[in-house]
């Protein structure tokens, strides 16, 4: 496993644009209640814009490497008792062993998998306004599947930040990453089972499918929209925004613990290199 270290640190600035862009989007709501359809058709594309999936680093899930060949070798040969005090470079606040950080985050990468049928959902809402016009004066939206979707994504983030309540130093000793020597295969195959479920969802599909949002909300600008309508649509683009947001954070969040782990696997092999 290899990790693109400049493409990691693009994809944290990304990252930190989408939350602002979203941010102000959700600041500037109660304008798109004034009926000014134009002013909302825009910030509605911007904020769909933030997202693309060429921040996100292309995904290595190749076989061991020589040098974690060599690392595993080394952690068969030397004991846990002399490992375990090891410093090497960790993330910061971490405060659980990296089996229970990636058990964590492997629950909400797989909702992720959801996120071209809910780009597709709302491309068919919009498609709606254009064609039903009954529907513009009252959209024909499950609200509280975006509540549920909401409470479910706040539960996501807080149980995340509990993984990371520790000191902020970036070294943590080998000790507190894992348990024994055993358990650094689990981390391997638990890293690899998390990214190739984040391959596996189409992300140039992703962007095509926020393209054709783009170009539907294009054709909405001169349309009557009721006030109850516009705070529909308005909730719904905010909702598959933060459903976007989290699919970033995630992979950002993956690819910090892939990166974490190749620092583990140099240090060790350069400390224990014949």
């Amino acid at each position: 496993m290899v990790i693109n270290k400049i493409a990691m640190e693009e994809l944290h600035i990304a990252n930190e644009n989408i939350k602002d862009n979203i941010k102000n989007f959700y600041s500037n709501v109660t304008e798109f209640l004034g009926g000014n359809v134009r002013s909302l058709v825009s910030k509605v594309q911007y904020v769909l814009k933030s997202f693309s999936s060429d921040d996100l680093p292309n995904i290595d899930i190749s076989s061991l490497t020589d040098k974690e060949k060599e690392f595993f070798k080394i952690i068969s040969e030397i004991p846990y008792s002399e490992l375990m005090y090891i410093k090497v470079p960790s993330i910061e606040k971490l405060n659980v062993n990296l089996i229970t950080l990636l058990n964590t985050l492997s629950d909400p990468i797989d909702r992720c998998k959801k996120l071209e049928d809910e780009l597709n959902e709302y491309n068919k809402l919009l498609g709606e306004l254009i064609s039903n016009e009954n529907s513009r004066k009252s959209m024909n939206l499950n609200e509280n599947k975006y509540i549920k979707m909401e409470n479910d994504r706040d539960e996501i983030y807080s149980k995340i930040k509990t993984m990371y309540t520790g000191n902020e130093s970036d070294q943590r000793v080998i000790g507190q990453l894992v348990d024994r020597n055993a358990d650094w295969k689990e981390v391997f195959n638990k890293t690899k089972d998390v990214l190739k479920t984040l391959e596996s969802i189409d992300k140039k599909q992703i962007d095509k499918s926020i393209i054709v949002a783009t170009k539907l909300t294009d054709e909405i600008i001169n349309l009557n929209l009721s006030i109850e309508c516009m705070r529909k649509l308005s909730n719904s683009t905010y909702q598959l925004a933060k459903e976007l947001e989290l699919y970033s954070y995630l992979y950002y969040q993956v690819l910090t613990v892939q990166g974490k782990i190749e620092n583990s696997v140099d240090k060790i092999t350069d400390i224990y290199k014949k």
